[in-house]
């Protein structure tokens, strides 16, 4: 029984979903979404969430809070963008939350407040869980499309001055981090923001 593993190999399951690692956003769990998503039709989405679930309760008689909450944001995102049952996504978010709101929780709960049209909620929330936000410190989530969404949020908000700081946040973490995506498109949106906020020089 997985419940039962040898100390040291459970230490190593669970070593990239505590700090630093963790705050890429983009755990195992993220690796097998993105297969799934390759599937198309034929992905079993259901059975992807009943999996998610007993990794989740592993993770809790584990005492692993950073992997409950990566398989979390992970069921979260199931929920709501492929069986269409946004409440159901919430709650994952929230019982993981009760073993520690970590920045990967709070990011998927921007998420959904995002795709939910409220940019306020959203931009609060990536504030407090991103990398460079306004009341976040360096434990934040480094993830550039996340930055990006934030920088949307900020811009329908009128904040342009915000949104083109995302964006080059999201150009840096970008040119970093991730190399088979440009930097440079997200330069271009913050330039424009930048000229929006009165600020062309930038």
């Amino acid at each position: 029984e997985t419940e039962h593993f040898e100390v040291t190999l459970r230490a190593r399951l669970l070593g990239p979903f505590n700090p630093p690692l963790a705050r890429e956003g983009f755990s195992m769990f993220d690796r097998v979404l993105v297969g799934m998503s390759r599937l198309g039709e034929s992905a079993d989405w259901s059975a992807f969430a009943v999996g998610l679930r007993r990794a989740i309760d592993l993770g809790k008689t584990w005492d692993a809070p950073g992997f409950v909450a990566a398989a979390a944001r992970v069921l979260s995102m199931v929920f709501d963008e492929h069986l269409g049952d946004s409440a159901a996504a919430s709650d994952a978010l929230s019982a993981a939350a009760t073993m520690g709101l970590l920045p990967v929780l709070q990011d998927q709960m921007a998420n959904l407040a995002f795709r939910g049209n409220d940019d306020a909620k959203a931009l609060a929330l990536w504030e407090c869980c991103l990398w460079g936000g306004a009341d976040s410190d360096s434990s934040g989530v480094r993830d550039p499309f996340s930055m990006r969404r934030a920088a949307i949020a900020a811009s329908r908000l009128g904040r342009m001055r915000r949104a083109a700081e995302w964006f080059d946040l999201a150009a840096t973490i970008t040119a970093e981090r991730v190399k088979v995506f440009p930097a440079t498109s997200f330069r271009v949106d913050a330039c424009y923001c930048w000229l929006k906020a009165g600020d062309g020089s930038r």
